[in-house]
């Protein structure tokens, strides 16, 4: 039997957070250098209610990267639990970080002309790319939410890649259909 003597910082759950949180700190903060570079007019409670609601997403990605997968393992009879698949899902972060670092160095040598409009902002090449690292580094969270699924709730991978490919499948193409009708 294994006892945890007092005062002992369990890292298995204290990493994981810290990771998500410094995605949800770091990922504001490049938007926010991005639109100042862009000469976006933004007041002081904009730009703190806009690092506030990003940051609270990033932290709700992760919730939800957790919870969709397992309430689905939970048709096949899974055996893990949704606590244990949080603090694992949060290691799926490690490719965000690498990513935003990488932005971050883009973001640097960024140059966008003094009266940049969106149209203009959208088509610079700098901005595509950071979008892509932004996209690409976050997708690749879903790979390890497999794993955490197939090793830590005991399916098979097959069933494992279905409780997260299916639904975030789905929230993908609706996220593209909802973006072309708009």
């Amino acid at each position: 039997m294994e006892t945890k003597a007092a005062g002992l910082i369990n890292w298995d759950k204290i990493v994981p957070f810290f990771i998500v949180l410094l995605c949800a700190i770091l990922e504001p903060r490049l938007i926010t250098i991005i639109m100042v570079k862009a000469n976006v007019p933004a007041s002081d409670l904009f730009g703190f209610l806009t690092y506030l609601m990003i940051g609270c997403w990033i932290i709700a990605i992760w919730f939800l990267l957790a919870l969709i997968p397992f309430l689905f393992s939970q048709l096949y009879d899974a055996e893990g639990k949704f606590k244990v698949l949080l603090y694992r899902t949060g290691y799926g972060f490690l490719p965000m970080l690498i990513g935003l670092a990488i932005s971050f160095f883009l973001a640097d040598k960024l140059s966008l002309p003094e009266n940049s409009d969106l149209n203009i902002i959208q088509k610079d090449t700098t901005i595509r790319l950071i979008a892509n690292i932004s996209m690409i580094s976050m997708s690749l969270s879903l790979p390890w939410v497999v794993y955490c699924l197939h090793k830590g709730n005991k399916i098979s991978w097959l069933r494992s890649f279905i409780c997260v490919g299916v639904p975030f499948g789905i929230m993908y193409l609706l996220s593209n259909l909802i973006a072309t009708l708009i």
